[in-house]
């Protein structure tokens, strides 16, 4: 998993560079992409052919929600899935990969921290910052 991270922060560093080669981007099966960035909520994200879909990501914002009954201000964003071949996947085990992709998100806990005392652990980075930081 180290790897892959590694692997996709280097490619984020080269893309912000205008440094990626026709090579960085072949091969790949499955695309996130965060149109956010750029203060867009809601996107419909083009697949890169020949992968099988595409995740994106809107702009994070605070919005009122309800938690437990009560009104509360959480940091929200709207994600989008596209997928194109009904030969891999259908309307039902996308919904299941992105019901669950939202269920990860929303129980996430940061597992990299620093720190000897346990009681008083800091974040260094979340999984999705350090990869667009």
């Amino acid at each position: 998993m180290f790897w892959i991270m590694l692997l996709s922060r280097r490619l984020a560093e080269r893309g912000r560079a205008g440094k990626l080669a026709p090579d960085d981007v072949q091969n790949g099966t499955f695309t996130l992409t965060n149109h956010g960035t750029a203060g867009s909520l809601f996107a419909t994200p083009v697949i890169n052919q020949p992968q099988s879909g595409i995740l994106g990501t809107g702009l994070i914002q605070k919005r009122p929600v309800v938690v437990n009954d009560a009104i509360a201000i959480k940091p929200m964003v709207y994600l989008s899935y596209s997928f194109d071949d009904h030969r891999i996947l259908d309307g039902a085990s996308a919904d299941t990969f992105l019901a669950t992709v939202v269920q990860a998100l929303e129980n996430w806990q940061c597992r990299f921290t620093t720190g000897p005392n346990t009681a008083n652990k800091q974040p260094i980075f979340g999984i999705m910052e350090w990869l667009i930081a």
